[in-house]
């Protein structure tokens, strides 16, 4: 193993590297390969800069700080990436690296707030295996790159990632997933902290998480709107009821206020199922056919059957169809959804608003609603919502 005192060459702020397995040359712009003989693991101790940013230049692994490149070398021949971080504040910015990299990256970023962001787009962070890339001493991870990026972890991974008493922010945009292995995380809270509003989250062993930038969409299950843990038709139904009354009350609206400037405290109530910031029927269609969808997959796992005829299956849409209001309820997607104690709550609620004279009334003598009338409803009321003058 070699070891370079950049500090020697360049300025006081340049810290130790130490290169493994290959010969280097030291330049004043940082350090930079001559001859790679095997796969190499590289160990820099980071200087105190505003951010560091990794990326690729062609082929090369690049490290820079905002005032000197740290590190080149072909990606391909890099095993391995250490980052040490500093005692104050450090900002790692990581590119897309899969294109060229198949190494593994660690970052050891100490004391201090750090953040990790992941720039460009097309990020799939797996810190759940470990070949993929390792962190400790990290309080925020952003992945508002561009694009849909998606990030997956533990329960474990979330308590190991931050030392400080502080809880890990995950930073999302509309089109970014977050995946959680075995969670049992469910939301408790928000907060609103330096103009930002977050949900807080926690799991039943007390491990807390902070997630920010998708303002009313759920982070852990975009169409759980109640906050229950689960989706159901109960969720659509609060959809409709919201679509309802701003159909009424301000027509040409479809903007999602900003949590953060609330009147009153954030009632947990997560609209936004698309993501958009908009509050429209596309948010309910994206329910229907989620619902469409786990009462498919229900009733395939309950009774597998051969498509009959060599028909193949319908896709999964929302039909449109009114169930018949005969005396025996027809089959219908949500009847595996509406549990009767559900459907007395939804048609409490349901029925004191909606889209148009008695849409959401009932014939029925114990005042509940049927899943088959739940269904011909539901189609009533988006077919109207559909017909107002609102953006899909």
């Amino acid at each position: 193993m070699n070891t370079y005192e950049k500090g020697s060459l360049t300025s006081k702020r340049c810290r130790i590297v130490r290169i493994k397995n290959f010969e280097s040359r030291m330049m004043l712009s940082g350090v930079e390969q001559s001859d790679l003989s095997a796969a190499a693991e590289v160990v820099i101790n980071l200087p105190e800069s505003d951010r560091i940013d990794v990326e690729l230049d062609g082929n090369s692994l690049v490290v820079r700080s905002e005032l000197a490149e740290l590190f080149r070398a072909p990606a391909s021949n890099i095993a391995r990436l250490d980052l040490q971080g500093t005692a104050q504040p450090d900002t790692v910015n990581l590119s897309n690296l899969d294109s060229v990299f198949q190494g593994n990256i660690h970052l050891d970023l100490k004391d201090g707030t750090d953040r990790l962001n992941f720039v460009g787009m097309d990020h799939r962070i797996d810190f759940a295996e470990e070949a993929q890339i390792s962190v400790s001493g990290l309080e925020w991870i952003d992945i508002r790159g561009h694009g849909a990026n998606h990030l997956t972890f533990s329960e474990g991974d979330i308590a190991a990632l931050s030392i400080s008493e502080n809880p890990l922010t995950v930073m999302l945009e509309g089109d970014d997933t977050l995946e959680i292995l075995n969670s049992d995380f469910e939301i408790v809270g928000t907060v609103v902290e330096d103009g930002q509003f977050f949900v807080m989250a926690e799991s039943l062993a007390g491990t807390p998480l902070r997630i920010g930038g998708l303002g009313w969409a759920n982070p852990l299950d975009r169409l759980d709107v109640d906050n229950s843990n689960t989706f159901e038709s109960y969720d659509l139904l609060l959809l409709f009821n919201e679509l309802n009354r701003r159909t009424r009350e301000d027509p040409g609206n479809s903007q999602l206020g900003n949590p953060t400037e609330l009147q009153h405290s954030f009632a947990l109530r997560f609209y936004d199922t698309s993501a958009d910031g908009l509050l429209t029927p596309y948010d309910a269609l994206l329910a229907v056919n989620g619902l469409n969808r786990q009462t498919r997959m229900d009733r395939i796992a309950a009774a597998p059957q051969a498509p009959q005829n060599g028909q193949p299956e319908s896709s999964i849409l929302p039909s449109f169809t009114h169930a018949p209001t005969t005396t025996t309820p027809p089959t219908s997607p949500l009847d595996s959804s509406a549990s009767t104690s559900q459907t007395s709550l939804a048609s409490n609620e349901v029925k004191t608003t909606g889209v148009g004279p008695d849409v959401w009334s009932t014939n029925s003598t114990d005042d509940e609603l049927e899943p088959y009338q739940l269904h011909q409803r539901l189609d009533d009321s988006l077919l109207t919502l559909l017909a107002h003058d609102r953006p899909l």
